[in-house]
């Protein structure tokens, strides 16, 4: 998320801002200023300001975790579908409160796109997102554009008295980027009644616009982020007469002009299971995405992912060499909906599995209620020793009302050795199972061959009934999916995001009905150019100087934002010379810390020059994602955010990595780098550089 400087106001400065949100009553509206009442994380107190807000004829928009419905002290789907009734809209807030910018692209889909149908499918009708954290980057805002939102609130970027003292009185309408919608600040204990008219007197007396409030706790200090019943009503009742002078509530969808097209969401083939052949494992831990390893009772097991695979690649086996009581079982993901297939009361569906064992088997069922558990519910009779693959079947009772969503398994249940694979969870009102695998072969790259840059994937693909999609996957995880209608599938990979060496690549075609072949595996180079920079335009690269004796290198600054405790040192650890910078997170609720080249008028910071690009360059050794950042002087001597890097891997030993600015923008005057630490852990950092990529040899 974009912030801006490094500097602090006066005391003065917020002195004015607090007793101008205390004073400014205008006569009437200059242009129109709405305001929208938004509520964040699904905390179950918020129920409470339904009631507020139709005392006064007003709705609000609640940001959701799907994750979260039911689950003690969060809103029941029962108290949401009540809010929507009343006309209070309900958006997404990711599955499970994620920090986005912590996340790869395919891992923010997940959080991003499978909230939304999640919630779809409890009945809400969902286009505006809200960021946890406010953690927003180029990446989140294309995923939200295909996942069908058509908004995204921000949690800053409106002038308040605690900050972003340069900032907008209000966002504009429409806003200027709909995927980082400004807020005012979260409303915090300190937040006094006084604030609150504050943000939206000095909208009224600026023109207009937009002011998205963001409340989280409706309660008497029971959190540091709470608002008091008596400050919310009082807040409400205040706001309510001002619609005569052209100040009116609007939920978010309002605003936007209800956002987006409903995402079209189409009904499921009859494999119901996500992942049902256990090919695809994005995080390499060996348990198939989509599914989990369980079981009960005392027993001694050890799990693996094998090549003994009924079709494809992989299957599950689990092995128990002893067992006093339980069992152990591969059942599908048991979450709310980004994995889990929504279930229908009242109706049966028809399990299968491939499978071969020397001690018995059987199937089983789970349901999650409308609390948000997961409860046991049926079993299948027991199936005997096979020593080859054999197929199994078995219906289950009709779904139990009030249930919601549904998960199936394979258990072992004595001593021995069981192997599962291609599993199907089928509605049978559906029709019959489609069974059969579609025809899959990868066409480039060629085995052995070498890749750079934007390298293109393609692949060949059919089935008997319909194709459903293609994925192409590099050492295991997927790095883009494609659809096609004539069979010929193909993404464009930027082979840059992973390091110079071999990597597997294959395509895994999956079906209508989603039964999935992986094909064959080939193995490429990656072989892209570091491009070796022009001269150094940092002072002080090496972090050797400090003249002051205060720890910090000459010409750098230490800084970062959000919540997180941290400490800094000047380390002997250091990659060439004597010193080098190390910062440790102990704790990190949100933001980042990061080692910076001095933002001042010249004297350190280099001057930049208007569509040029730099190289930015440092060796780091860390146990948590990094990455660069990069800022730059306004022509009125602002310092401002400017872009950011992908995120680094870890790594124990020093390494290197670079990257290119975007062109540096008309008007700036002078550019300042940085390295960022984004979680939890340590970051050792040494020897940067910056240059203009116009003066690379």
């Amino acid at each position: 998320m974009r912030r801006a400087g490094w500097g602090r106001a006066s005391s003065a400065a917020l002195l004015g801002l607090c007793a101008m949100a205390a004073t400014l009553e205008p006569a009437r509206a200059a242009a129109e200023t709405v305001v929208s009442i938004t509520f964040d994380d699904t905390n179950e107190n918020q129920w409470r300001a339904g009631a507020l807000l139709r005392a006064h004829g007003m709705n609000a928009t609640f940001y959701v975790n799907s994750s979260r419905v039911g689950v003690p002290g969060f809103l029941g789907l029962d108290q949401l579908l009540t809010l929507q009734a009343e006309g209070d809209e309900i958006g997404s807030h990711t599955l499970s409160h994620a920090n986005l910018t912590l996340l790869e692209t395919a891992a923010q889909r997940v959080e991003v796109c499978d909230d939304r149908t999640a919630l779809l499918a409890m009945g809400f009708a969902v286009s505006s997102f809200a960021y946890p954290f406010g953690g927003d980057d180029a990446s989140a805002k294309q995923v939200l554009a295909e996942c069908g939102f058509g908004s995204a609130r921000d949690i800053s970027g409106i002038r308040s008295p605690f900050g972003c003292f340069n900032c907008p009185y209000a966002e504009t309408l429409p806003p200027g980027d709909p995927y980082q919608v400004r807020s005012t600040p979260s409303v915090r204990l300190s937040t006094t009644l006084e604030v609150l008219k504050g943000y939206v007197v000095q909208a009224e007396q600026h023109g207009g616009g937009w002011v998205p409030i963001v409340l989280h706790h409706v309660c008497d200090g029971c959190n540091e982020y709470a608002i008091s019943e008596a400050t919310l009503e009082a807040f409400l009742a205040w706001l309510e007469p001002r619609e005569a002078q052209g100040t009116v509530v609007r939920t978010v969808a309002e605003v936007m002009g209800s956002g987006s097209p409903p995402l079209e969401v189409a009904e499921p083939g009859p494999n119901l299971l996500k992942n049902p052949s256990l090919e695809l494992d994005s995080d390499g831990n060996g348990t198939p995405d989509c599914w989990l390893r369980g079981g009960y009772g005392t027993n001694t097991f050890a799990w693996s992912r094998t090549a003994d695979a009924h079709s494809g690649s992989s299957a599950q086996r689990v092995t128990i060499s002893s067992l006093d009581s339980g069992d152990r079982k591969l059942v599908s993901a048991q979450d709310s909906g980004a994995c889990a297939p929504l279930a229908r009361a009242g109706h049966s569906y028809r399990v299968s599995a491939w499978y071969k064992a020397d001690a018995p088997t059987r199937l089983v069922a789970y349901y999650r209620a409308g609390d948000g558990r997961w409860v046991w519910w049926a079993q299948s009779p027991r199936y005997p020793v096979t020593g080859t693959y054999a197929q199994v079947s078995w219906e289950t009772p009709p779904f139990p009302e009030g249930a919601t969503f549904i998960s199936v398994g394979y258990s072992l249940l004595a001593p021995g050795s069981m192997t599962v694979d291609d599993l199907s969870l089928s509605d049978t009102a559906a029709g019959p199972v489609d069974v059969t695998a579609p025809q899959v072969a990868l066409l480039r790259p060629s085995d052995g061959g070498v890749v750079q840059g934007q390298a293109t994937f393609e692949a060949q693909a059919s089935d008997e009934t319909a194709m459903g999609s293609v994925d192409f996957l590099v050492d295991g995880r997927v790095v883009g999916s494609a659809t096609s209608s004539s069979g010929s599938f193909a993404i464009v990979w930027d082979s840059t995001s992973v390091a110079n060496g071999p990597v597997a690549i294959a395509a895994m075609a999956t079906d209508a009905a989603g039964n999935a072949t992986l094909s064959e595996s080939r193995t490429v180079l990656v072989a892209n150019d570091v491009a070796e920079p022009g001269p150094n335009l940092l002072k002080n690269a090496s972090l050797e100087l400090d003249s002051d004796g205060n720890g910090t290198p000459d010409c750098w600054q230490r800084g970062g934002y959000g919540t997180n405790a941290f400490t800094w040192t000047r380390t002997a650890d250091a990659h060439s010379g004597s010193w080098a910078q190390r910062v440790s997170v102990t704790s990190l609720d949100s933001g980042d810390r990061k080692l910076v080249s001095a933002q001042d008028a010249g004297a350190c910071a280099p001057f930049g020059r208007a569509g040029h690009t730099y190289l930015a360059t440092a060796w780091y050794k860390a146990d948590a994602p990094t990455r660069f950042a990069a800022y730059y002087r306004t022509a009125d001597g602002r310092w401002v955010w400017w872009a950011q890097s992908e995120r680094f891997p870890a790594t124990g030993t020093y390494a290197q990595v670079s990257w290119e600015t975007p062109p540096f923008p008309e008007g700036a005057t002078a550019i300042s780098i940085g390295y960022s630490l984004l979680a939890a852990g340590s970051m050792t950092v040494d020897d940067l550089s910056l240059s203009d990529t116009a003066e690379v040899p």
